[in-house]
């Protein structure tokens, strides 16, 4: 195991920087709480979805009632948040899913004040077959009975149903796309997966967009 990496190790300060302020313009400026669960989606992988999923966990850990949050990484295919932390692997969600280990012997502490973490644990091929409700409804409706929020990160809905799965029994949906490289027909598919789900999907957000614009224009 590695050691711990702090949080701005992993994500660039201007990450950070944004997600506090969507975090502000989405909830706090609205009067409504930051908590629940929530799903980060994309529809590809290598488009920032794990590095969103750590920067809102974090932020949301940082808010002044500093409640305690769960970062869960429900991505079976390519878990890599044990890595980025530096925590081991195992015992991790697939454990708590088959019902061997309870949620509170599974959780691990992350340097990051307020944050803790539910590594993937050990993954196959059937493992994806785990978020299946209501065996993750059930673990998320237990995690809230301890945690403020609770963050899922998935795997890329490309490479399977899984992560629309698990949405479909979180709260709600941030979807990431990125810029020049997701179609909007990918995106319109996942928007209406969360509709019929139960309106999940609380934004969109466009990763790596290029402003063309002269900045005297910008300005203008």
């Amino acid at each position: 195991m590695r050691p711990p990496i702090h949080t701005p190790d992993i994500v660039p300060p201007r990450i950070l920087t944004a997600v506090r302020e969507m975090t502000y313009r989405v909830w706090l400026a609205r009067g409504k709480s930051a908590g629940g669960s929530f799903t980060v989606l994309s529809a590809r992988s290598g488009e920032g979805r794990t590095t969103l999923a750590l920067a809102l966990s974090a932020v949301l850990a940082e808010l002044p009632e500093k409640e305690p949050v769960l970062l869960l990484d429900c991505d079976f295919h390519r878990p890599a948040l044990d890595r980025w932390l530096g925590v081991p692997r195992t015992p991790g969600l697939a454990e708590v899913l088959r019902g061997e280990l309870a949620l509170a012997n599974a959780v691990q502490p992350t340097e990051i004040p307020n944050l803790s973490i539910l590594p993937a644990g050990e993954c196959d091929e059937a493992s994806p077959r785990l978020l299946l409700p209501p065996m993750l409804a059930d673990l998320l409706n237990h995690a809230r009975t301890t945690y403020r929020a609770v963050v899922l990160d998935t795997t890329a809905t490309a490479d399977s149903s899984s992560a629309l799965i698990a949405a479909s029994q979180a709260d709600r949906a941030l979807l990431l796309v990125q810029a020049n490289r997701t179609s909007w027909r990918e995106v319109a598919a996942i928007r209406d997966e969360l509709k019929a789900a139960g309106d999940k999907l609380l934004g969109v957000i466009l990763n790596r967009h290029q402003d063309f614009l002269p900045g005297f224009l910008r300005g203008a």
